[in-house]
């Protein structure tokens, strides 16, 4: 500790380079943690890749960006330019939501009749441009890992379920609808293969037809059978756990958890009642 003091950045240009070291470096790692997003802004170095859903995984970040919040606290702001240390003060804000957000498990509760696992990838695909081979095989390498992501994630509902951590019923029985329907499509018709649908001129028929066949079969032979499986565990297990009050409210922490959502989301310090 004695060495870290004595070899901080004292001067406002070097703890200004400090921290946009520190961003810099959060940045990547959120990147590498959530390449679905990288894809979504441009980054391709990561389009290959889904994220870790495990309980593990998530912890592990939580640890990571733990550490990023005590670099960034440990930055003297004083002299830095608004706009570092507004960068500075949002950033570590986001990181101190994620940490008190933690005791609320929300990993736990990942489906609802918005989304969640079921609809990211088939939402995912129609964001993206199929222009190279290597396009595709990225897609179709990201098609082999949904089957174990839809593992992972069924495992932390399980353990919602004893939690007792458990979105309402009626919206569940939504969530299901929409997980039967896009497990009874046919291959070819899976929002999942819409990379097929046309498929750029410097692409030739060969190299076409295996990209088809491993596409089709990656969706036939795995992706299809884990919606089925995860269809059959939100009907059997998970619905029926479904709470029947709508509200957090009827979370054992529900009140608490409220209020943390309403800081989190408004930037405010009031609570519910003294807002209403």
């Amino acid at each position: 500790q004695l060495s870290q003091a004595v070899n901080a950045p004292t001067t406002p240009e070097d703890r200004t380079k400090a921290l946009h070291t520190l961003f810099h470096d959060y940045w990547e790692a959120a990147l590498k943690n959530q390449p679905e997003f990288a894809s979504t802004i441009g980054d391709n170095r990561y389009n290959d890749q889904i994220s870790d859903y495990s309980v593990k995984a998530i912890n592990e970040w939580l640890a990571t960006e733990q550490d990023y919040l005590l670099k960034l606290a440990a930055v003297d702001p004083t002299g830095l330019s608004e706009q570092v240390k507004t960068s500075r003060e949002l950033l570590m804000r986001d990181l101190a939501d994620d940490e008190e957000g933690a005791e609320f498990k929300e990993w736990e509760m990942p489906v609802n009749q918005m989304g969640g696992i079921y609809s990211t990838y088939p939402q995912l695909v129609a964001e993206f441009s199929f222009t190279t081979v290597k396009d595709y095989d990225d897609w179709i390498a990201r098609l082999h890992k949904i089957p174990e992501a839809f593992d992972q994630v069924t495992a932390e509902m399980s353990i919602g379920i004893d939690d007792k951590r458990v979105p309402p019923k009626f919206l569940l029985e939504k969530a299901l609808e929409q997980v039967k329907q896009l497990a009874a499509q046919k291959p070819e018709d899976s929002p999942l293969a819409l990379p097929l649908k046309k498929f750029p001129a410097s692409i030739s028929a060969t190299e076409q037809t295996r990209i088809k066949t491993e596409m089709l079969a990656a969706i036939t032979k795995e992706v299809l059978p884990a919606y089925n499986r995860f269809a059959r565990f939100l009907e059997v297990a998970y619905v029926p756990a479904g709470r029947a009050e709508p509200g957090i409210s009827a979370l054992s922490d529900g009140a608490k958890y409220y209020n943390f959502l309403i800081r989190r989301t408004t930037t405010t310090k009031f609570t519910a009642d003294q807002i209403h």
